[in-house]
């Protein structure tokens, strides 16, 4: 590890982080995402959208409209 506030300790380890081979490195932190590939893209099939269950749009515009008259009601 490397404390990274103290910046000379911070330099030294990437000096000496870039002074090792592409493979040694990888092995650290992992490959580079351009080396990665592409992600593919996603299906746009409709059994991956999201089905909504439960009251339509409208039912849930009215208890909104239900709630908002009531709380107007309450501060009488």
């Amino acid at each position: 590890g490397v404390d990274v506030t103290d910046q000379a300790a911070t330099e030294a380890w990437m000096a000496d982080f870039n002074s090792r081979p592409q493979a040694e490195r990888d092995r650290v932190v992992g490959p580079a995402l351009e080396r990665m590939g592409p992600l593919p893209a996603p299906d746009p099939t409709p059994q991956n959208r999201e089905v909504r269950s439960g009251p339509s749009k409208q039912e849930r515009r009215g208890k909104r409209k239900q709630a908002r008259t009531a709380r107007k009601r309450n501060r009488r």
